[in-house]
Protein backbone atom coordinates (compact mmCIF):
# COMPACT_ATOMS: atom_id res chain seq x y z
CA UNK A 1 0.00 0.00 0.00
CA UNK A 2 2.78 2.68 0.92
CA UNK A 3 4.36 1.51 -2.57
CA UNK A 4 1.43 2.46 -4.49
CA UNK A 5 0.96 5.76 -1.89
CA UNK A 6 4.29 6.71 -2.84
CA UNK A 7 3.90 6.23 -6.92
CA UNK A 8 1.08 8.49 -6.38
CA UNK A 9 2.78 11.24 -4.32
CA UNK A 10 5.35 11.17 -7.27
CA UNK A 11 2.80 11.10 -10.45
CA UNK A 12 1.28 14.38 -8.48
CA UNK A 13 4.30 16.31 -7.66
CA UNK A 14 5.79 15.27 -11.43
CA UNK A 15 2.02 16.45 -12.82
CA UNK A 16 1.92 19.85 -11.00
CA UNK A 17 4.73 20.72 -9.70
CA UNK A 18 7.58 19.25 -11.83
CA UNK A 19 5.56 20.03 -14.88
CA UNK A 20 7.25 16.72 -16.07
CA UNK A 21 5.23 15.00 -18.56
CA UNK A 22 7.80 12.66 -19.76
CA UNK A 23 8.41 11.21 -16.27
CA UNK A 24 4.45 10.07 -16.37
CA UNK A 25 4.51 8.74 -19.68
CA UNK A 26 7.07 6.17 -18.03
CA UNK A 27 4.42 5.09 -15.13
CA UNK A 28 1.36 4.28 -17.56
CA UNK A 29 -0.44 1.37 -19.21
CA UNK A 30 -0.26 0.90 -22.96
CA UNK A 31 -4.06 0.53 -22.17
CA UNK A 32 -4.46 3.77 -19.97
CA UNK A 33 -7.58 5.94 -20.06
CA UNK A 34 -8.62 9.13 -18.04
CA UNK A 35 -11.92 11.16 -16.86
CA UNK A 36 -11.34 14.35 -16.71
CA UNK A 37 -13.04 17.29 -15.21
CA UNK A 38 -13.96 18.82 -18.07
CA UNK A 39 -17.44 17.95 -19.84
CA UNK A 40 -16.04 16.07 -22.40
CA UNK A 41 -12.89 15.34 -21.33
CA UNK A 42 -12.66 11.58 -21.45
CA UNK A 43 -9.43 10.04 -23.31
CA UNK A 44 -7.50 6.75 -23.93
CA UNK A 45 -3.97 5.85 -25.11
CA UNK A 46 -0.29 7.45 -24.64
CA UNK A 47 -0.50 9.37 -28.06
CA UNK A 48 -4.26 11.35 -26.96
CA UNK A 49 -2.94 12.36 -24.01
CA UNK A 50 0.35 13.91 -25.39
CA UNK A 51 -1.73 16.04 -27.55
CA UNK A 52 -3.80 16.83 -24.23
CA UNK A 53 -0.65 17.95 -22.34
CA UNK A 54 0.96 20.25 -25.91
CA UNK A 55 -2.46 21.80 -25.65
CA UNK A 56 -2.52 22.04 -21.78
CA UNK A 57 1.19 23.42 -21.38
CA UNK A 58 0.21 26.39 -24.47
CA UNK A 59 -2.93 27.68 -21.25
CA UNK A 60 -0.30 27.95 -18.40
CA UNK A 61 3.30 27.32 -18.85
CA UNK A 62 3.65 27.37 -14.86
CA UNK A 63 3.93 25.43 -12.20
CA UNK A 64 1.28 24.55 -9.06
CA UNK A 65 1.88 24.92 -5.87
CA UNK A 66 0.02 21.57 -3.60
CA UNK A 67 -1.13 22.97 -0.51
CA UNK A 68 -2.81 20.04 1.03
CA UNK A 69 -2.49 16.36 -0.46
CA UNK A 70 -3.89 13.10 1.28
CA UNK A 71 -3.38 9.21 -0.43
CA UNK A 72 -5.28 6.38 0.43
CA UNK A 73 -4.99 2.91 -0.13
CA UNK A 74 -8.42 2.12 -0.88
CA UNK A 75 -8.63 -1.62 -2.53
CA UNK A 76 -5.42 -3.62 -3.08
CA UNK A 77 -4.96 -6.93 -4.90
CA UNK A 78 -2.20 -8.99 -6.69
CA UNK A 79 -2.59 -7.64 -9.92
CA UNK A 80 -5.13 -4.27 -9.12
CA UNK A 81 -5.24 -1.79 -6.88
CA UNK A 82 -6.74 1.65 -6.07
CA UNK A 83 -5.78 4.73 -4.59
CA UNK A 84 -7.92 7.32 -3.67
CA UNK A 85 -6.05 11.10 -3.64
CA UNK A 86 -7.46 14.57 -2.49
CA UNK A 87 -5.16 17.70 -3.35
CA UNK A 88 -6.09 21.24 -2.84
CA UNK A 89 -3.76 23.00 -5.61
CA UNK A 90 -3.55 26.69 -6.90
CA UNK A 91 -1.85 28.58 -9.81
CA UNK A 92 1.57 30.74 -9.33
CA UNK A 93 -0.26 34.06 -8.78
CA UNK A 94 2.29 36.02 -10.80
CA UNK A 95 1.24 34.05 -13.78
CA UNK A 96 -1.47 36.19 -14.24
CA UNK A 97 -4.06 33.09 -13.85
CA UNK A 98 -5.51 32.77 -10.66
CA UNK A 99 -6.92 29.22 -10.18
CA UNK A 100 -7.60 26.97 -6.44
CA UNK A 101 -8.76 24.22 -7.22
CA UNK A 102 -9.86 20.95 -4.48
CA UNK A 103 -9.17 17.56 -6.34
CA UNK A 104 -10.10 14.38 -5.85
CA UNK A 105 -8.59 11.32 -7.71
CA UNK A 106 -9.51 7.51 -8.29
CA UNK A 107 -6.23 6.20 -9.85
CA UNK A 108 -6.44 2.58 -10.60
CA UNK A 109 -3.44 0.62 -11.12
CA UNK A 110 -2.58 -2.56 -12.50
CA UNK A 111 0.61 -5.13 -12.55
CA UNK A 112 2.50 -5.41 -15.86
CA UNK A 113 5.64 -7.22 -15.87
CA UNK A 114 6.56 -6.63 -12.46
CA UNK A 115 5.44 -3.20 -11.96
CA UNK A 116 2.81 -1.29 -11.13
CA UNK A 117 1.50 0.84 -14.09
CA UNK A 118 -1.38 3.50 -14.52
CA UNK A 119 -4.43 2.05 -16.11
CA UNK A 120 -6.98 4.30 -15.28
CA UNK A 121 -7.63 8.07 -13.33
CA UNK A 122 -10.53 9.72 -12.73
CA UNK A 123 -10.49 13.33 -11.70
CA UNK A 124 -13.09 15.63 -10.35
CA UNK A 125 -13.61 19.37 -8.94
CA UNK A 126 -15.11 19.64 -5.03
CA UNK A 127 -18.49 21.26 -5.47
CA UNK A 128 -18.12 23.61 -2.64
CA UNK A 129 -21.48 24.56 -2.89
CA UNK A 130 -22.36 21.63 -1.02
CA UNK A 131 -19.70 21.39 1.32
CA UNK A 132 -22.13 21.63 4.41
CA UNK A 133 -24.17 19.02 3.12
CA UNK A 134 -22.53 15.34 4.01
CA UNK A 135 -24.69 13.45 1.19
CA UNK A 136 -24.19 11.84 -1.56
CA UNK A 137 -26.17 12.62 -4.90
CA UNK A 138 -27.44 9.48 -6.36
CA UNK A 139 -28.52 10.54 -9.53
CA UNK A 140 -25.05 12.17 -10.43
CA UNK A 141 -22.86 9.71 -8.89
CA UNK A 142 -24.56 6.74 -11.02
CA UNK A 143 -24.00 8.79 -13.71
CA UNK A 144 -20.59 9.44 -13.21
CA UNK A 145 -20.53 5.90 -12.17
CA UNK A 146 -21.49 4.93 -15.59
CA UNK A 147 -18.92 6.76 -17.15
CA UNK A 148 -16.25 5.54 -15.30
CA UNK A 149 -17.64 1.67 -16.01
CA UNK A 150 -18.04 2.32 -20.12
CA UNK A 151 -14.40 4.25 -20.21
CA UNK A 152 -12.87 1.16 -18.45
CA UNK A 153 -14.85 -1.71 -19.97
CA UNK A 154 -13.66 0.16 -23.42
CA UNK A 155 -9.63 0.64 -22.22
CA UNK A 156 -10.06 -2.96 -21.43
CA UNK A 157 -11.19 -3.99 -24.27
CA UNK A 158 -10.32 -1.76 -27.10
CA UNK A 159 -6.78 -1.18 -28.93
CA UNK A 160 -4.73 1.85 -28.05
CA UNK A 161 -3.36 2.47 -31.02
CA UNK A 162 -5.81 1.50 -34.27
CA UNK A 163 -9.36 2.31 -31.87
CA UNK A 164 -10.71 -1.19 -32.96
CA UNK A 165 -11.08 -4.18 -30.73
CA UNK A 166 -8.09 -5.99 -29.18
CA UNK A 167 -7.94 -9.66 -28.78
CA UNK A 168 -9.95 -9.66 -25.70
CA UNK A 169 -12.60 -7.09 -26.82
CA UNK A 170 -12.56 -9.23 -30.05
CA UNK A 171 -13.54 -12.22 -29.27
CA UNK A 172 -15.83 -10.82 -26.83
CA UNK A 173 -17.85 -9.36 -29.15
CA UNK A 174 -17.44 -12.34 -32.08
CA UNK A 175 -18.80 -14.63 -29.27
CA UNK A 176 -21.91 -11.94 -28.80
CA UNK A 177 -22.40 -12.03 -32.82
CA UNK A 178 -21.73 -15.63 -33.27
CA UNK A 179 -24.39 -17.12 -30.86
CA UNK A 180 -26.83 -14.03 -31.22
CA UNK A 181 -30.95 -14.66 -32.29
CA UNK A 182 -30.07 -14.53 -35.86
CA UNK A 183 -28.47 -17.82 -37.20
CA UNK A 184 -26.06 -16.55 -39.58
CA UNK A 185 -22.87 -18.78 -41.72
CA UNK A 186 -19.99 -16.71 -40.38
CA UNK A 187 -16.26 -17.29 -41.05
CA UNK A 188 -13.47 -16.56 -38.61
CA UNK A 189 -10.67 -14.96 -40.88
CA UNK A 190 -7.33 -13.94 -39.38
CA UNK A 191 -4.47 -12.10 -41.62
CA UNK A 192 -1.05 -10.59 -41.09
CA UNK A 193 1.16 -8.17 -43.00
CA UNK A 194 3.60 -9.99 -45.05
CA UNK A 195 6.86 -8.00 -44.22
CA UNK A 196 5.70 -5.54 -41.87
CA UNK A 197 8.56 -4.72 -39.73
CA UNK A 198 10.78 -4.10 -43.35
CA UNK A 199 7.85 -1.19 -43.51
CA UNK A 200 8.72 -0.18 -39.69
CA UNK A 201 12.47 -0.58 -40.62
CA UNK A 202 12.71 1.75 -43.98
CA UNK A 203 9.79 3.90 -43.48
CA UNK A 204 10.13 4.48 -39.21
CA UNK A 205 7.63 3.31 -36.70
CA UNK A 206 5.47 5.83 -36.86
CA UNK A 207 4.38 5.43 -40.45
CA UNK A 208 4.39 2.01 -39.60
CA UNK A 209 2.01 2.85 -36.85
CA UNK A 210 0.19 4.77 -39.18
CA UNK A 211 -0.54 1.97 -41.64
CA UNK A 212 -2.00 0.09 -38.93
CA UNK A 213 -4.45 2.52 -38.19
CA UNK A 214 -5.47 3.03 -41.70
CA UNK A 215 -5.73 -0.92 -41.92
CA UNK A 216 -8.34 -0.44 -39.10
CA UNK A 217 -10.21 2.39 -40.40
CA UNK A 218 -10.46 0.03 -43.37
CA UNK A 219 -11.66 -2.50 -41.58
CA UNK A 220 -13.81 -0.86 -39.39
CA UNK A 221 -15.76 0.34 -43.05
CA UNK A 222 -15.74 -3.05 -44.39
CA UNK A 223 -17.33 -4.53 -41.93
CA UNK A 224 -21.53 -4.74 -41.83
CA UNK A 225 -23.05 -4.18 -38.18
CA UNK A 226 -23.01 -8.02 -37.34
CA UNK A 227 -19.87 -8.41 -37.98
CA UNK A 228 -16.73 -7.71 -35.76
CA UNK A 229 -12.76 -7.10 -36.34
CA UNK A 230 -9.93 -6.28 -34.24
CA UNK A 231 -6.45 -6.31 -34.06
CA UNK A 232 -5.41 -9.07 -32.02
CA UNK A 233 -1.33 -9.07 -32.36
CA UNK A 234 1.07 -6.51 -33.23
CA UNK A 235 0.33 -6.62 -36.98
CA UNK A 236 -2.22 -9.54 -37.01
CA UNK A 237 -6.01 -8.18 -37.83
CA UNK A 238 -9.13 -10.88 -37.22
CA UNK A 239 -12.25 -10.39 -38.50
CA UNK A 240 -15.81 -12.36 -38.45
CA UNK A 241 -17.43 -12.25 -41.41
CA UNK A 242 -21.19 -13.22 -42.67
CA UNK A 243 -20.90 -15.00 -45.77
CA UNK A 244 -22.85 -16.88 -48.33
CA UNK A 245 -20.33 -19.02 -49.54
CA UNK A 246 -16.71 -19.72 -50.22
CA UNK A 247 -16.82 -17.54 -53.55
CA UNK A 248 -18.87 -14.75 -51.68
CA UNK A 249 -16.26 -14.88 -49.00
CA UNK A 250 -13.23 -14.79 -51.80
CA UNK A 251 -14.86 -11.97 -53.67
CA UNK A 252 -15.08 -9.53 -50.40
CA UNK A 253 -11.86 -10.40 -49.07
CA UNK A 254 -10.40 -9.20 -52.67
CA UNK A 255 -12.25 -6.47 -52.44
CA UNK A 256 -10.76 -5.52 -48.31
CA UNK A 257 -7.30 -6.03 -50.10
CA UNK A 258 -7.66 -3.41 -53.11
CA UNK A 259 -8.58 -0.87 -50.24
CA UNK A 260 -6.76 -2.18 -47.50
CA UNK A 261 -4.64 1.05 -46.99
CA UNK A 262 -5.89 4.82 -47.52
CA UNK A 263 -4.12 5.96 -50.62
CA UNK A 264 -2.00 8.98 -48.35
CA UNK A 265 -0.55 5.85 -46.62
CA UNK A 266 0.03 4.30 -49.46
CA UNK A 267 2.20 7.27 -51.08
CA UNK A 268 3.84 7.81 -48.10
CA UNK A 269 5.50 4.07 -48.21
CA UNK A 270 5.66 4.32 -51.50
CA UNK A 271 4.87 0.91 -51.92
CA UNK A 272 2.10 -1.90 -52.17
CA UNK A 273 1.26 -4.32 -49.47
CA UNK A 274 0.09 -8.16 -49.38
CA UNK A 275 -1.44 -10.18 -46.82
CA UNK A 276 -2.00 -13.48 -46.28
CA UNK A 277 -5.03 -14.66 -44.49
CA UNK A 278 -6.01 -17.91 -43.01
CA UNK A 279 -9.71 -18.63 -42.60
CA UNK A 280 -11.78 -21.29 -40.29
CA UNK A 281 -15.38 -22.30 -41.45
CA UNK A 282 -16.51 -23.51 -38.45
CA UNK A 283 -19.73 -25.92 -38.42
CA UNK A 284 -21.13 -25.06 -35.25
CA UNK A 285 -20.47 -21.61 -34.83
CA UNK A 286 -21.42 -22.01 -30.96
CA UNK A 287 -19.28 -25.34 -30.27
CA UNK A 288 -16.18 -24.04 -30.16
CA UNK A 289 -14.12 -21.37 -28.01
CA UNK A 290 -13.52 -17.99 -30.04
CA UNK A 291 -9.72 -18.54 -29.13
CA UNK A 292 -9.44 -22.35 -30.46
CA UNK A 293 -11.26 -21.20 -33.31
CA UNK A 294 -9.06 -18.04 -34.03
CA UNK A 295 -5.93 -20.61 -33.62
CA UNK A 296 -7.42 -23.05 -36.41
CA UNK A 297 -7.52 -19.45 -38.45
CA UNK A 298 -4.17 -19.09 -37.67
CA UNK A 299 -2.70 -22.51 -38.00
CA UNK A 300 -4.63 -21.81 -41.92
CA UNK A 301 -2.14 -18.39 -42.33
CA UNK A 302 0.99 -20.02 -41.65
CA UNK A 303 0.79 -23.38 -43.78
CA UNK A 304 1.61 -20.91 -46.64
CA UNK A 305 5.31 -20.29 -47.06
CA UNK A 306 7.19 -17.67 -49.15
CA UNK A 307 6.65 -15.48 -51.80
CA UNK A 308 3.06 -17.94 -52.01
CA UNK A 309 2.01 -15.74 -49.26
CA UNK A 310 1.37 -12.69 -50.86
CA UNK A 311 -2.43 -11.88 -51.09
CA UNK A 312 -3.23 -15.74 -50.47
CA UNK A 313 -6.75 -16.41 -48.80
CA UNK A 314 -6.27 -20.40 -47.36
CA UNK A 315 -8.61 -22.35 -45.64
CA UNK A 316 -8.23 -24.59 -42.72
CA UNK A 317 -8.03 -28.40 -43.20
CA UNK A 318 -7.69 -30.46 -40.17
CA UNK A 319 -4.72 -31.95 -42.47
CA UNK A 320 -3.00 -28.63 -41.52
CA UNK A 321 -2.69 -29.93 -37.77
CA UNK A 322 -0.69 -32.90 -39.10
CA UNK A 323 1.44 -30.85 -41.08
CA UNK A 324 2.36 -28.64 -37.72
CA UNK A 325 2.73 -31.79 -35.89
CA UNK A 326 5.02 -33.06 -38.61
CA UNK A 327 7.25 -29.42 -38.62
CA UNK A 328 7.52 -30.17 -35.21
CA UNK A 329 8.48 -33.24 -35.08
CA UNK A 330 11.05 -32.57 -37.62
CA UNK A 331 12.18 -29.80 -35.43
CA UNK A 332 12.75 -32.41 -32.73
CA UNK A 333 15.09 -34.95 -34.35
CA UNK A 334 17.37 -31.85 -36.25
CA UNK A 335 19.76 -32.09 -33.39
CA UNK A 336 20.08 -35.23 -33.66
CA UNK A 337 20.38 -35.36 -37.38
CA UNK A 338 23.20 -32.83 -37.62
CA UNK A 339 25.34 -35.31 -35.22
CA UNK A 340 24.95 -37.93 -37.48
CA UNK A 341 25.37 -35.82 -40.82
CA UNK A 342 21.98 -36.38 -42.73
CA UNK A 343 22.39 -32.95 -43.74
CA UNK A 344 24.62 -32.92 -47.61
CA UNK A 345 25.61 -30.18 -49.44
CA UNK A 346 24.51 -29.94 -52.57
CA UNK A 347 25.97 -27.56 -55.11
CA UNK A 348 24.33 -25.73 -58.36
CA UNK A 349 26.76 -24.38 -60.66
CA UNK A 350 26.39 -20.56 -62.37
CA UNK A 351 27.56 -20.36 -65.73
CA UNK A 352 29.54 -17.40 -66.92
CA UNK A 353 27.53 -16.25 -70.38
CA UNK A 354 30.33 -14.23 -72.35
CA UNK A 355 32.83 -17.42 -72.19
CA UNK A 356 30.56 -19.93 -71.53
CA UNK A 357 32.59 -21.24 -69.10
CA UNK A 358 31.60 -22.65 -64.92
CA UNK A 359 31.93 -19.09 -63.25
CA UNK A 360 30.88 -20.58 -59.72
CA UNK A 361 28.06 -22.25 -57.63
CA UNK A 362 25.51 -22.12 -54.51
CA UNK A 363 25.88 -24.68 -51.55
CA UNK A 364 23.16 -26.09 -50.82
CA UNK A 365 21.39 -28.63 -49.15
CA UNK A 366 19.42 -31.44 -49.01
CA UNK A 367 18.20 -33.09 -45.21
CA UNK A 368 19.02 -37.22 -46.03
CA UNK A 369 16.68 -38.91 -44.11
CA UNK A 370 17.36 -42.58 -42.14
CA UNK A 371 14.42 -43.93 -44.05
CA UNK A 372 15.32 -42.36 -47.70
CA UNK A 373 13.08 -39.57 -47.65
CA UNK A 374 15.27 -36.34 -48.97
CA UNK A 375 13.71 -33.04 -47.87
CA UNK A 376 14.36 -30.01 -49.29
CA UNK A 377 15.47 -26.68 -47.95
CA UNK A 378 11.53 -25.33 -47.94
CA UNK A 379 10.48 -27.91 -46.00
CA UNK A 380 12.97 -27.01 -42.47
CA UNK A 381 14.68 -23.84 -43.31
CA UNK A 382 11.72 -21.45 -42.20
CA UNK A 383 11.41 -23.78 -39.33
CA UNK A 384 15.32 -22.98 -38.33
CA UNK A 385 15.00 -19.99 -38.87
CA UNK A 386 11.40 -19.05 -36.60
CA UNK A 387 13.19 -20.86 -33.71
CA UNK A 388 16.97 -19.71 -33.59
CA UNK A 389 18.62 -23.28 -34.58
CA UNK A 390 19.36 -21.84 -38.05
CA UNK A 391 22.29 -19.85 -36.08
CA UNK A 392 23.85 -23.42 -35.69
CA UNK A 393 23.05 -24.90 -38.59
CA UNK A 394 24.58 -22.42 -40.70
CA UNK A 395 27.90 -22.85 -38.75
CA UNK A 396 27.57 -26.31 -39.72
CA UNK A 397 26.87 -26.23 -43.49
CA UNK A 398 29.79 -23.80 -43.35
CA UNK A 399 31.83 -25.92 -41.71
CA UNK A 400 31.05 -28.75 -44.09
CA UNK A 401 31.66 -26.27 -47.08
CA UNK A 402 35.03 -25.57 -46.08
CA UNK A 403 35.76 -29.18 -45.66
CA UNK A 404 35.00 -30.61 -49.12
CA UNK A 405 37.04 -27.20 -50.10
CA UNK A 406 39.96 -28.10 -48.55
CA UNK A 407 39.75 -31.60 -49.86
CA UNK A 408 39.50 -30.17 -53.90
CA UNK A 409 42.06 -28.28 -53.34
CA UNK A 410 44.47 -30.86 -51.49
CA UNK A 411 43.65 -33.12 -54.81
CA UNK A 412 45.13 -30.37 -57.39
CA UNK A 413 41.28 -29.04 -58.55
CA UNK A 414 40.70 -24.75 -59.51
CA UNK A 415 38.37 -23.77 -56.88
CA UNK A 416 35.34 -20.76 -58.70
CA UNK A 417 33.47 -19.29 -55.92
CA UNK A 418 31.41 -20.82 -54.05
CA UNK A 419 28.12 -18.64 -52.50
CA UNK A 420 26.77 -19.49 -49.14
CA UNK A 421 23.37 -18.49 -47.25
CA UNK A 422 23.67 -17.14 -44.03
CA UNK A 423 20.61 -16.10 -42.05
CA UNK A 424 20.16 -12.27 -41.18
CA UNK A 425 19.53 -13.76 -37.54
CA UNK A 426 23.44 -13.66 -37.43
CA UNK A 427 23.79 -9.49 -37.67
CA UNK A 428 22.71 -9.53 -34.13
CA UNK A 429 25.18 -11.76 -32.49
CA UNK A 430 28.62 -10.33 -31.16
CA UNK A 431 31.27 -11.64 -32.84
CA UNK A 432 30.05 -13.35 -35.77
CA UNK A 433 32.36 -12.71 -38.71
CA UNK A 434 35.58 -13.77 -36.18
CA UNK A 435 33.85 -16.68 -35.87
CA UNK A 436 33.11 -16.93 -39.76
CA UNK A 437 36.76 -16.08 -40.43
CA UNK A 438 38.09 -18.31 -38.09
CA UNK A 439 35.83 -21.83 -39.58
CA UNK A 440 36.95 -20.84 -42.66
CA UNK A 441 40.69 -20.86 -41.66
CA UNK A 442 40.55 -23.72 -39.75
CA UNK A 443 40.42 -25.42 -43.17
CA UNK A 444 43.25 -22.48 -44.94
CA UNK A 445 40.46 -22.06 -47.40
CA UNK A 446 41.06 -19.25 -49.48
CA UNK A 447 38.75 -16.24 -48.76
CA UNK A 448 38.04 -15.27 -52.30
CA UNK A 449 36.59 -18.54 -52.76
CA UNK A 450 33.72 -18.33 -50.73
CA UNK A 451 30.84 -15.37 -51.25
CA UNK A 452 28.83 -14.75 -48.13
CA UNK A 453 25.09 -14.33 -49.30
CA UNK A 454 22.63 -12.40 -47.72
CA UNK A 455 18.61 -11.74 -48.52
CA UNK A 456 17.68 -8.70 -50.02
CA UNK A 457 15.11 -8.21 -46.80
CA UNK A 458 18.27 -8.09 -44.68
CA UNK A 459 20.17 -5.52 -45.99
CA UNK A 460 16.99 -3.25 -45.70
CA UNK A 461 15.91 -4.79 -42.47
CA UNK A 462 19.90 -4.24 -41.14
CA UNK A 463 21.04 -1.63 -43.64
CA UNK A 464 23.65 -0.04 -41.02
CA UNK A 465 24.80 -3.26 -39.76
CA UNK A 466 24.62 -4.96 -43.27
CA UNK A 467 27.30 -2.00 -44.38
CA UNK A 468 29.63 -2.29 -41.66
CA UNK A 469 29.64 -6.41 -42.64
CA UNK A 470 30.02 -5.41 -46.19
CA UNK A 471 33.08 -3.58 -45.29
CA UNK A 472 34.87 -6.15 -42.64
CA UNK A 473 34.15 -8.98 -45.56
CA UNK A 474 35.99 -6.77 -48.12
CA UNK A 475 38.72 -6.34 -45.72
CA UNK A 476 39.00 -10.02 -44.85
CA UNK A 477 38.86 -10.95 -48.61
CA UNK A 478 35.25 -12.28 -49.12
CA UNK A 479 32.42 -11.09 -51.46
CA UNK A 480 29.10 -10.13 -50.45
CA UNK A 481 26.18 -11.12 -52.39
CA UNK A 482 22.45 -9.69 -52.66
CA UNK A 483 19.70 -12.44 -52.98
CA UNK A 484 16.35 -12.71 -54.41
CA UNK A 485 16.84 -8.78 -55.54
CA UNK A 486 13.28 -8.35 -56.73
CA UNK A 487 11.43 -9.74 -53.94
CA UNK A 488 11.65 -7.45 -50.97
CA UNK A 489 10.99 -3.75 -50.42
CA UNK A 490 14.79 -2.46 -51.45
CA UNK A 491 14.73 0.62 -54.02
CA UNK A 492 17.50 1.06 -56.69
CA UNK A 493 18.79 3.75 -54.68
CA UNK A 494 18.96 2.10 -51.54
CA UNK A 495 20.97 -1.09 -53.16
CA UNK A 496 23.35 1.09 -55.05
CA UNK A 497 24.31 2.51 -51.25
CA UNK A 498 25.15 -1.09 -50.22
CA UNK A 499 28.33 -2.38 -50.81
CA UNK A 500 27.86 -5.96 -52.67
CA UNK A 501 29.65 -7.45 -55.29
CA UNK A 502 27.11 -9.52 -56.58
CA UNK A 503 23.51 -8.61 -57.61
CA UNK A 504 21.06 -12.25 -57.65
CA UNK A 505 18.27 -11.15 -59.93
CA UNK A 506 15.09 -13.02 -58.60
CA UNK A 507 13.55 -15.53 -61.00
CA UNK A 508 10.16 -13.74 -60.79
CA UNK A 509 12.03 -10.99 -62.64
CA UNK A 510 12.25 -13.36 -65.28
CA UNK A 511 8.65 -14.61 -65.61
CA UNK A 512 6.68 -13.71 -69.11
CA UNK A 513 9.51 -11.72 -70.35
CA UNK A 514 8.76 -12.93 -73.66
CA UNK A 515 4.59 -11.25 -73.30
CA UNK A 516 5.70 -8.21 -70.94
CA UNK A 517 7.04 -4.95 -72.34
CA UNK A 518 6.93 -3.91 -68.96
CA UNK A 519 8.96 -7.30 -67.49
CA UNK A 520 11.93 -6.69 -69.98
CA UNK A 521 11.88 -3.31 -68.84
CA UNK A 522 12.88 -3.93 -65.54
CA UNK A 523 15.00 -6.83 -65.91
CA UNK A 524 16.80 -4.77 -68.31
CA UNK A 525 17.19 -1.56 -65.92
CA UNK A 526 18.33 -3.90 -63.16
CA UNK A 527 21.20 -5.78 -64.71
CA UNK A 528 21.96 -2.15 -66.02
CA UNK A 529 21.98 -1.04 -62.27
CA UNK A 530 24.44 -3.68 -61.79
CA UNK A 531 26.91 -3.04 -64.29
CA UNK A 532 26.98 0.96 -63.79
CA UNK A 533 27.06 -0.15 -59.65
CA UNK A 534 30.23 -2.69 -60.83
CA UNK A 535 28.17 -5.64 -59.48
CA UNK A 536 27.70 -9.33 -60.89
CA UNK A 537 24.52 -9.47 -62.41
CA UNK A 538 23.29 -13.22 -61.88
CA UNK A 539 19.88 -14.25 -62.94
CA UNK A 540 18.50 -17.39 -60.81
CA UNK A 541 15.85 -19.70 -62.56
CA UNK A 542 16.85 -19.51 -65.58
CA UNK A 543 15.20 -22.88 -67.67
CA UNK A 544 14.86 -22.16 -71.11
CA UNK A 545 17.29 -21.45 -74.20
CA UNK A 546 14.48 -18.22 -74.75
CA UNK A 547 15.55 -16.46 -71.38
CA UNK A 548 19.17 -17.58 -71.70
CA UNK A 549 19.54 -15.44 -75.24
CA UNK A 550 17.92 -12.60 -73.61
CA UNK A 551 19.44 -11.89 -70.76
CA UNK A 552 23.28 -12.70 -72.78
CA UNK A 553 21.91 -9.93 -75.11
CA UNK A 554 21.13 -7.65 -72.44
CA UNK A 555 24.70 -8.00 -70.88
CA UNK A 556 23.65 -10.28 -67.77
CA UNK A 557 26.86 -11.96 -66.33
CA UNK A 558 25.84 -15.01 -65.13
CA UNK A 559 22.69 -17.20 -64.97
CA UNK A 560 22.11 -20.15 -62.42
CA UNK A 561 19.22 -22.54 -63.22
CA UNK A 562 17.96 -25.99 -64.70
CA UNK A 563 18.56 -25.11 -67.95
CA UNK A 564 22.53 -25.22 -66.97
CA UNK A 565 22.54 -27.47 -64.42
CA UNK A 566 20.46 -28.85 -61.46
CA UNK A 567 21.84 -28.77 -58.13
CA UNK A 568 23.87 -31.65 -57.27
CA UNK A 569 25.37 -33.84 -54.79
CA UNK A 570 29.10 -31.82 -53.79
CA UNK A 571 30.58 -35.06 -55.33
CA UNK A 572 28.98 -35.42 -58.68
CA UNK A 573 29.73 -31.89 -58.59
CA UNK A 574 34.06 -31.85 -57.92
CA UNK A 575 33.59 -34.72 -60.92
CA UNK A 576 31.55 -33.18 -63.57
CA UNK A 577 32.05 -29.43 -63.30
CA UNK A 578 36.01 -29.00 -61.73
CA UNK A 579 38.87 -28.67 -63.27
CA UNK A 580 42.71 -29.35 -62.48
CA UNK A 581 44.96 -26.60 -62.24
Amino acid sequence: MQELEALARKLALAYFVQRDYETILEYLSPEFSWIGTGEVEIGKGTAQLRRYFKQERSTYEGAFTIERAWYHTVFSAPEMAVVTALLDVSSDPKSGMVMEMPLRFSAVYRREQGRWLLVHLHNSVAYTEQEKYPFLNPAAAQKNYNLLKKAVVQAKNQDALTGIYNLEGFVQRAGELRCGPQQRQYALVKFGINNFRYINRVCGFDTGDAVLCSIAGSLKEFCRTCEACGRVEKDVFALLLAYKGKADLDQRMEKLRQRLLSPEIKRKIGAEISFTAGVYLPADLCAEPMKDMLDKAFIAMESCKGEARKNKLLYYDPAMNEQRFEEERLMRQAPEALEKGEFCLYLQPQLELAEETLAGAEALVRWQRPDGTVLLPDQFIPMFEHNGFILEFDFYMLEVLCRQLRAWLDTGFEIKPISINQSRRHLCSEGYLERFCAMVDRYKVPHECIVFELTESAFVEFGGETMALARQLHQQGFLLAIDDFGTGYASLHSVSRMAADILKIDRSLLENFETNPRSRVILQKVVEMARETQMISVCEGVETPEQKGYLKQLGCDWIQGFLYARPMPAQAFGQNCLKRR
